[in-house]
């Protein structure tokens, strides 16, 4: 589905001409719980989510230390150290027991009770050493999917053996330095295990693979004018969300379009469905555009014109339908995601906060 930039820039020109901005809902400040990051020169929070009971939420700043907070009282209760390099990403295993965390010097897995690192994962691509951009456990604990900068690899927790990678996300030509070590974005086990879904930062292609065998199952395009920042399964691993610079939601088994919507003039970098499927949260930031005025001259749109350039906002998943806008972070948002019950959200950003929010 195409999605229609001039009518959806328009829109907001017209609330931004006649003095008032569109009326959604927003999350009370009240019901805000906000955790502040951790580093020597900046706070940044650059990845945050919940524990599976919902009571805890595990997050890192640009400090390179996973953290694991109350999310009620915003009490540290943990923290890991051991990485030297920058942390992309940190997430809890379904089995509560363990985190794993993404860095550029390697994957490691640590017991959340002690603190202590129980593997550490290592592969070395011909003759330079892998840097990770994302990792996350199956569902049964068992099991790591990793993004490196060029391959999607599975792993074994309890051994550190690697299992497979799967190669398909492609180099684009002239790509610039700063992003090369970036090919792959995200990657996540379906529910049920069986597939592996991948976001490629350069090719712009969202895959999925066979978890077993390796093999690559479908391709899906459509994201236009970025480059995918996240895609996810729904929890019944029908569909796939992503995120680019719209967003979009596919059928995972055929790979195809479901929806296209715009969340913004701007860039979605995290997307991710309710617990029941229905919703789905999308983060990201404004850019400045460029659009056709009725006069036929050109109008500058910029952030400074913008009624919400830093934005979180949740969707019914099924038809696009905006149902909430969630204020309060000042930078950049990373990263958000449902609590379990789907009652609250938490978000990650470089204002260095991440934020617990109650939603409707």
């Amino acid at each position: 589905m195409k999605v229609n930039r001039s009518f959806v820039v328009s829109t907001l020109l017209l609330f931004v001409f006649a003095g008032c901005t569109p009326h959604f809902s927003l999350a009370e400040e009240s019901s805000v719980v906000v955790v502040r990051g951790h580093g020597v020169h900046s706070n940044e929070v650059r990845f945050a989510t919940f524990s599976p009971d919902g009571k805890n939420i595990v997050l890192v700043s640009v400090d390179a230390i996973p953290r694991i907070v109350d999310a009620t009282s915003g009490k540290e209760l943990q923290k890991f150290v051991g990485h030297y390099g920058s942390v992309k990403s940190v997430h809890f295993a379904p089995d509560g027991q363990k985190i794993v965390s993404a860095c550029t010097d390697n994957i490691r897995i640590w017991d959340v009770e002690t603190g202590v690192e129980l593997r550490r994962l290592e592969s070395v691509q011909g003759e330079r050493r892998s840097t990770f951009n994302h990792a996350s456990f199956s569902p049964d604990s068992k099991k790591i999917v990793a993004a490196d900068s060029s391959t999607v690899q599975i792993w074994d927790v309890e051994s550190g053996k690697l299992l497979r990678q799967m190669s398909g996300h492609a180099l684009v030509p002239n790509w610039t330095v700063a992003h090369s070590s970036r090919r792959i974005s995200s990657t996540f086990f379906s529910p049920d295990g069986r597939t592996v879904v991948s976001s490629g930062t350069q090719d712009r292609t969202i895959r999925t693979w066979n978890a077993y065998t390796g093999k690559e199952l479908q391709i899906m395009t459509g994201h236009e004018d970025y480059s995918i920042a996240f895609a996810t399964f729904s929890p019944d691993g029908k569909r796939i969300a992503s995120a680019g610079g719209e967003f979009h939601i596919w059928d995972a088994l055929t790979g195809r379009e479901l929806l296209g919507q715009e969340a913004y003039v701007g860039r979605t970098r995290c997307v991710s469905f309710s617990p029941d499927g229905k919703k789905l949260i999308v983060a990201g930031d404004g850019v400045a555009a460029t659009v056709t005025g009725l006069d036929g001259l050109a109008i500058s749109f910029g952030i400074a014109q913008k009624p919400d350039p830093i934005f979180v906002r949740i969707f019914d998943s099924e038809s696009g339908t905006e149902l909430q806008n969630i204020v309060g972070h000042t930078k950049r948002v990373w990263t958000a995601f449902f609590s379990p019950d789907g009652t609250k959200v938490v978000t990650a950003s470089d204002d260095g906060t991440a934020r617990i929010v109650n939603v409707q």
